[in-house]
């Protein structure tokens, strides 16, 4: 199970950048808007945009490899969760919602220390295709001295 904490974390307002990898190694990522967590809390839905999902879509069915870098923007708190491909579907409706809700969360967060409404809302992000990753590792990706660090939890089988 994917800790109280971090699932709070999930919710907002933050960042979120998935990545992953081709035959040869080489990385790519793309920023995400939309992020859901499963009941059983052991996997994690995000929203890939169109505008960049066709490379990493691919190398996810490919190796079945998936990075997600999950930011608060403010504070910089950032945990790395990293796990195995399931499934990607079409983006509903329902999922517009939770990326039009992920998107104000982290826009308003930005322009209350002063930053401008596009830094969020400058990025094509929709339509989007849904991913879910089954977790299997969560690292701290705080700078400072717990940078690193793995966080103990229940990794589903």
């Amino acid at each position: 199970m994917i800790p109280d904490e971090l699932v709070r974390h999930l919710n907002g307002p933050v960042l979120a950048f998935a990545g992953s990898r081709d035959r040869r190694l080489h990385p790519f990522a793309t920023i995400t808007a939309g992020l859901r967590v499963d009941a059983p809390r052991d996997t994690i839905e995000f929203l890939v945009p169109h505008a960049e999902g066709d490379q990493i879509l691919a190398g996810y069915r490919d190796n079945g490899r998936i990075a997600l870098t999950v930011v608060e923007p403010i504070s910089h708190a950032t945990y790395q969760f990293k796990g195995r491909f399931v499934a990607d579907r079409p983006a509903s409706e329902d999922d517009r919602a939770l990326h039009d809700i992920f998107k104000a969360k982290a826009s308003a967060r930005l322009e209350s220390v002063g930053y401008r409404r596009d830094m969020v809302y400058g990025y094509a992000s929709w339509p989007a295709t849904a991913v879910t990753m089954r977790v299997e590792d969560i690292f701290v990706q705080t700078p400072g001295p717990g940078a690193g660090k793995r966080i103990a939890f229940e990794a589903s089988p």
